[in-house]
């Protein structure tokens, strides 16, 4: 299990912490997306964790998606490829709130 802090996808690889073979936990997804780290989140799509798979609209435990965390941090790019990757922009969070709707409030 990953815990505590990381700085990217390519850092817990070269510490050994991720192996290609084991699944990508939805805490890294999430997190890289609330950051903006397109090249986590690209490595990850390539590896699985896409929409075919059913892992690109996975929830936290406030019902935020990825999507929802790129929105809200302003990162534009990682939005695109979440929307090319199909995610899905209408998943209201526990309170309701989409990710379009969390970008502009």
């Amino acid at each position: 299990m990953i815990t505590g802090e990381w700085s990217s996808f390519a850092e817990l690889r070269k510490k050994k912490m991720w192996a290609p073979d084991q699944r990508i936990p939805d805490n890294l997804f999430m997190e890289s997306a609330r950051m903006g780290d397109i090249g986590t989140i690209k490595s990850m799509i390539e590896r699985g964790h896409d929409a075919k798979a059913g892992h690109i609209d996975n929830v936290d435990d406030t019902g935020c998606t990825a999507l929802h965390y790129a929105a809200v941090g302003g990162h534009l790019e990682v939005c695109e490829l979440l929307l090319e990757e199909q995610a899905k922009p209408n998943i209201g969070n526990c309170n309701g709130k989409t990710p379009f709707f969390m970008c502009v409030a």
